[in-house]
């Protein structure tokens, strides 16, 4: 059996910051896998589990994209969030980057960006496990991006319209806070 020494020796730095992110993200370890095809990244993964505070990779079964979109996402701030990311996720794979280097990326900067913004909740809106699926649906052309004919924000939409409601997130959020801005009356 090789050792964790032996295995790491043949990879970079940035590989095993990249399997250290997935762990810290509570990446499953077949995710991890899929995101880092590397040799032994499985036995790796579960010890860098270990050594962590979490113990215990994360394990059960996936929820399907279209239940993350029309139930756990349904609140108008978890909509905004994943809808960034999923701009910036876009954005980044147009650019030629690979799949893996674009979910880290992202996922990594909104964690950066929720530290900041959520001190008082230590549990992020999006999960990286849900960004991850519902990444891999729209690399794999089951969702698309489509500009807003109003504000001309690009909107997360899986491709069965009939399952999800075709509104736009950014519309929608500046017609609630015009809802609920006082009206000022000047004499």
């Amino acid at each position: 059996m090789l050792k964790r020494q032996q295995v790491l020796a043949h990879w970079t730095p940035r590989q095993i910051q990249q399997i250290r992110d997935l762990v810290s993200f509570q990446a499953r370890v077949d995710t991890i896998k899929a995101l880092m095809p590397l040799p032994h990244v499985e036995s790796v993964a579960r010890q860098f589990y270990l050594s962590s505070a979490d113990s215990v990779p994360p394990r059960g079964a996936k929820a399907p994209v279209s239940t993350l979109i029309l139930k756990t996402y349904a609140p108008r701030t978890s909509k905004l969030a994943l809808n960034f990311m999923y701009n910036q996720f876009d954005d980044l794979q147009k650019a030629g980057f690979t799949f893996a280097d674009s979910v880290l990326y992202v996922y990594k900067s909104y964690m950066q960006d929720h530290h900041h913004l959520a001190a008082n909740s230590p549990t992020p809106f999006v999960k990286f496990e849900h960004f991850y699926s519902i990444a891999s649906h729209l690399v794999t052309k089951n969702a698309v991006l489509q500009r807003c004919s109003t504000c001309g924000s690009r909107n997360f939409f899986l491709r069965n319209p009939s399952r999800y409601v075709s509104s736009c997130i950014s519309c929608e959020s500046i017609a609630a806070v015009s809802r609920a801005a006082p009206v000022v009356r000047t004499a």
